[in-house]
């Protein structure tokens, strides 16, 4: 919608015509899980997906994952099991190569990866996390759980540079991160750096990045991406196996949202763009108008027409086809998502490697468990 009233012209227009004719929920589901896409028509774009599908192709775990005792599982959801299981022969493969003696955590919350490593490995555990009301919950159930406190909690907001964070880390300590959100990501890695302590970390929420966290190897700064909060949110954005009916609730949610975009710059002459706030999913099933009307009241405008000018306008074969092929080019833009989250990895990556460490990205979930499943993996060498 930034790009309305010409939306179409940074899209290939073969591209466009190719994507189009398959907007019903099946072919859209299809498409998203990269199934059938010879049925394509154009060339160029087959050989686009192909391309975005090998860059942000990463090794996988190797390693089986790790069978506890059930009553190690207490307390924990299905998902925090299915990647503490696979996270800790990994840490445990470290432990064992690197001679480490100490774990910190960052952002661990109730401490749940902190004490499973801590009690089956036997290794001083500290968790550090901001929200102490939720470290004392887990110290309370950690005696709870394991009969006795198997880990430390610190209530402490990371930052970097961190003289307190720094005071804790020794060459002989992993620092350990889960789903670390936007720079707080970055200060793990860089706090660990600067004392030569062994990295395991996962990202997420890249929209919330600084900017001066981003193209930070050398190596990226020669060709530095131009992350703005788009490119950003498109990195952050569910890589997951989505139902059916969740595309096709996106399909309907676009096309209401297009096409009100639409009316506001030809009815009102609004032409940048407007937050507009998630519905009731069965209102993005009924008339436009009824969505329109609501629409209108939360932004505070009067509409002069009727309701059936409003279904009309959506209705419109011209505008339609418009709608039609801007959620098109959402398909291109969306498989953008993980290539752009691979790239800031990559430069995360280089960055260490710059500074003497071993790093490595793998694929340590499955994604359907656990979409965010890149974890950068250092040592110092």
């Amino acid at each position: 919608m930034l790009l309305y009233p010409k939306p179409l012209d940074l899209y290939p227009a073969e591209w466009v015509d190719a994507l189009y004719p398959y907007l019903d929920s099946k072919s859209l589901w299809e498409l998203t899980h990269h199934i059938d896409q010879e049925r394509l028509a154009s060339e160029g774009l087959k050989n686009y997906f192909k391309t975005i599908q090998r860059l942000s192709q990463l090794p996988q775990s190797t390693l089986p994952p790790f069978s506890p005792p059930q009553s190690s599982w207490d307390f924990m959801t299905v998902k925090k099991q299915h990647e503490i299981s696979h996270l800790y022969p990994h840490i445990e493969e470290l432990r064992k190569n690197h001679q480490i003696e100490q774990v910190v955590d960052i952002g661990g919350g109730q401490g749940h990866f902190a004490q499973f490593v801590a009690f089956h490995q036997k290794v001083k555990t500290t968790s550090l996390d901001l929200d102490g009301p939720l470290q004392q919950a887990g110290d309370l159930r950690q005696l709870k759980k394991w009969g006795e406190k198997v880990i430390s909690f610190t209530t402490h907001k990371l930052m970097y540079p961190d003289p307190a964070f720094s005071q804790l880390l020794t060459p002989t300590t992993l620092t350990t991160g889960l789903h670390t959100c936007g720079s707080l990501a970055c200060a793990q890695i860089m706090g660990s750096a600067e004392k030569r302590s062994s990295i395991f970390n996962l990202g997420c929420c890249y929209h919330r990045l600084e900017p001066e966290f981003t193209n930070l190897s050398l190596e990226a700064q020669k060709n530095p991406l131009p992350y703005n909060r788009f490119a950003l949110t498109l990195a952050s954005g569910p890589y997951q196996k989505v139902s059916r009916h969740d595309v096709n609730l996106r399909n309907h949610v676009k096309r209401f949202r297009y096409t009100f975009h639409i009316l506001l710059c030809e009815e009102f002459g609004i032409t940048e763009q407007v937050t507009l706030g998630n519905c009731d999913e069965a209102l993005y099933f009924g008339d436009f108008s009824l969505y329109a009307r609501e629409q209108f009241s939360r932004l505070k405008l009067e509409y002069s027409g009727s309701d059936e000018s409003l279904n009309s306008f959506q209705k419109d074969p011209t505008r339609s086809l418009l709608v039609d092929k801007m959620i098109s080019t959402g398909l291109v833009r969306d498989s953008l998502s993980r290539p752009l989250e691979v790239a800031i990895l990559i430069d995360r990556a280089l960055w260490l490697e710059e500074r003497g460490y071993k790093a490595d990205l793998v694929e340590i979930f499955d994604a359907k468990q656990s979409p965010r499943n890149i974890a950068l993996i250092a040592t110092p060498v």
